[in-house]
C-alpha cells in the first residue's frame, strides 16, 4: 500500500473518504468482488486475526510491540456474520488510523475515535461511490 493513511486521516480526512482511498487503493488492479471480504483485507494487510467469544466487546485491535511483531485483531464470534465482517472493518480502519494504540470496541460507543471507525466501515463495506456504479450496470439490464 502506498498511502499513509494515518497521516491522511490525523491530517483532516473524513472517514468516509480514508475508507475510499484505501478502497480504491486495495482494488487499484482488480476487480471488487461483493460482498466486500474484510478478513481477506486483514490478511492482505499482514494482520493476524481470529475469533473470540468476548462478552462485551465486537471486536479487539492490538498493535505490534515493535518491530518483529505484528498487528492482531480479534472479533466476537457470538455476533452474526454480518456484524463479524463490519467489526472487521472497523479493526481494520484502527490498524490503519491508529495503529500504535490497543483498542477493545464495545457497542454503541461515543468515542470520537469508535465513531470514526465506525463510519470508515460502512463506507469500505457499501461504498457509496460503489453502490451508485452497481446500480447503474444493473439499470441497464
Amino acid at each position: 500500500m502506498i498511502n499513509d493513511y494515518e497521516a491522511l486521516a490525523n491530517g483532516g480526512m473524513s472517514a468516509d473518504q480514508l475508507a475510499s482511498t484505501f478502497f480504491n487503493e486495495y482494488y487499484k488492479d482488480k476487480t471488487p468482488i461483493y460482498p466486500i471480504n474484510p478478513f481477506q483485507m486483514l490478511k492482505d494487510m499482514g494482520i493476524l486475526f481470529s475469533v473470540r467469544p468476548f462478552k462485551n466487546y465486537e471486536g479487539v485491535y492490538i498493535p505490534p510491540e515493535d518491530d518483529n511483531d505484528i498487528s492482531v485483531v480479534a472479533i466476537n464470534i457470538n455476533k452474526p456474520i454480518t456484524r463479524q465482517r463490519y467489526s472487521a472493518a472497523h479493526e481494520l480502519c484502527h490498524f490503519l488510523k491508529d495503529s500504535h494504540k490497543q483498542f477493545a470496541c464495545v457497542p454503541n460507543s461515543q468515542n470520537e475515535i469508535e465513531r470514526y471507525a465506525e463510519r470508515f466501515a460502512s463506507e469500505l463495506l457499501m461504498s457509496t461511490p460503489e453502490l451508485k456504479k452497481q446500480v447503474a450496470i444493473y439499470a441497464k439490464d
